[in-house]
């Protein structure tokens, strides 16, 4: 059945026919409404990609592999100072197992390293691979805001990858204490250093992977460079250390220098003992024991600083660069 159109309404003289509702300027209120605002959410961004968020699967299997590898690390920490402790840590144990913090961090060098050459260059590389840089820059974004968003990205993730195993191996021996509280406020020192230790450790291999991957737009060979540079560093300095057995050759390891000044934050700042080759007048090579004193904190500290502001640097150069082209 056909409905019946509906009588329009007869609208009085003198009534308008329509009104204008003049709003004016109205802001943005989004969750972007201010500059460092949207340059923080650009960063949590990041920060989700570098965790493994919108990533391929196999990122995401080596981000759990490192996962396994630091629960692998964390009970043989947890375990071996535990009977440490129930031996009343004589004089035979070594430093590592009375203060099972320090060794854990020291143990974690060369995750950490493989971690940073896996998430900085797939922060930094893939946006020049695939010529996204110069989009970030065509909004109100300038190149020092946008190496801080990607440099913090990078060291927030390695900094939750380095703290968080080390917390929860503090808590575990906490736990494991005859009294929680009193092993808390007997290990102050070494909560703080701990606390202290894992941005520490995000802010040297962060830092140290943007200036590296900042020199090619490929991740493969900045992933390559990032590791090789130290190894190739570790690895001459051993070998000038053997052959001439004198500390500067040390300084030669740039890796360390973060570990000597955590080694400093937990009071474990001890000589190296190391044999060296020694000819004698009868040309008969004989081995000695030649205990290295190591350097001031500060040195060591100085090293770590020198590392970092070198490769904010070289990155920014080359950053800026690319964006006057």
């Amino acid at each position: 059945m056909a409905q019946r159109p509906q009588r329009e309404q007869r609208r009085p003289e003198g009534e308008p026919a329509g009104q204008i509702y003049d709003l004016g300027y109205r802001p943005y209120e989004g969750p972007y409404a201010a500059r460092w605002a949207a340059i923080a959410g650009l960063m949590w961004e990041d920060l989700r990609r570098a965790l493994g968020a919108g990533k391929s699967g196999k990122y995401k299997v080596l981000v759990l592999l490192v996962l396994l590898i630091e629960l692998g690390v964390f009970l043989f920490f947890l375990l071996t100072s535990q009977v440490a402790d129930a031996f009343g840590g004589g004089p035979g144990i070594p430093s590592w197992l009375l203060n099972p913090f320090s060794g854990f961090y020291s143990s974690l060098g060369l995750v950490l390293l493989l971690l940073s050459a896996l998430i900085v260059p797939d922060l930094v590389c893939n946006d020049r691979q695939y010529r996204v840089y110069p989009l970030y820059l065509a909004r109100p974004i300038y190149v020092h805001e946008y190496l801080l968003m990607k440099g913090l990205a990078g060291i927030g993730g390695l900094t939750l990858f380095a703290l968080g195993p080390a917390l929860l191996l503090f808590v575990g021996k906490a736990f494991l204490a005859p009294d929680a509280l009193q092993y808390t406020r007997e290990h102050l020192r070494d909560l703080g250093a701990l606390l202290a230790a894992g941005p520490l450790f995000g802010v040297f291999y962060g830092s140290l992977a943007l200036g590296l991957s900042s020199l090619t737009p490929s991740r493969t060979y900045a992933a390559g460079a990032i590791i090789g540079l130290v190894f190739l560093l570790g690895l001459v300095s051993g070998m000038l250390l053997l052959l001439v057995g004198e500390r500067w050759v040390l300084l030669l390891d740039v890796e360390d220098y973060v570990h000597q000044v955590k080694n400093a934050l937990f009071g474990l700042l001890e000589p190296i003992e190391v044999s060296v080759e020694v000819t004698l007048e009868d040309d008969v090579v004989r081995e000695e024991g030649v205990r290295l004193e190591p350097y001031s904190p500060w040195v060591y500290g100085l090293g770590t600083a020198l590392v970092v502001a070198v490769s904010w640097a070289a990155a920014w150069l080359r950053f800026r660069k690319e964006a006057l082209e």
